[in-house]
């Protein structure tokens, strides 16, 4: 999923519906903390603090673009679980479980050795058995 998540692009139209979702999200955000709970009123009134103002109002609006892109990821989550055929894959992505076509075997030597060695263990028990089955077929040309 992580790996979905990272590599993964929604379509163009996927992508304008989650970005609206998050500015909704934002919106919400900066509606509850600036209307809502009258700061903005507060600032033109003169009521609010300076450390309200140094401190409170950074605050607000950093924590809209934080809220925006958990909406976002949220979304992106949502797609991933429900319609994970609605995002797609870059072209040069390939993973574990759907191996690049175009790469090297990754095989080693030390696999390769093993291999000519159980090949060449092999060969030599079917040559051992020919060599005996050659020899039991001389004896009995022999023994006639």
């Amino acid at each position: 999923m992580l790996e979905k998540f990272r590599y993964a692009k929604p379509g163009p139209t996927l992508h304008k519906l989650m970005s609206i979702i998050a500015w909704l999200a934002a919106i919400a955000w900066l509606y509850f903390t600036l209307i809502s709970h009258a700061f903005i009123a507060r600032i033109f009134t003169g009521q609010t603090d300076l450390l309200d103002l140094i401190l409170g109002l950074p605050l607000i609006l950093s924590l809209a673009v934080v809220i925006y892109a958990m909406a976002y990821w949220a979304t992106k989550i949502l797609v991933i679980y429900w319609k994970p055929h609605w995002l797609a894959f870059p072209d040069d992505h390939y993973d574990e479980f759907w191996p690049d076509p175009n790469a090297p075997d990754n095989t080693s030597e030390t696999t390769d050795s093993c291999d000519l060695n159980a090949k060449n263990q092999d060969k030599t028990d079917a040559d051992s058995a020919r060599y005996d089955a050659v020899k039991d077929h001389k004896k009995s040309h022999k023994s006639k």
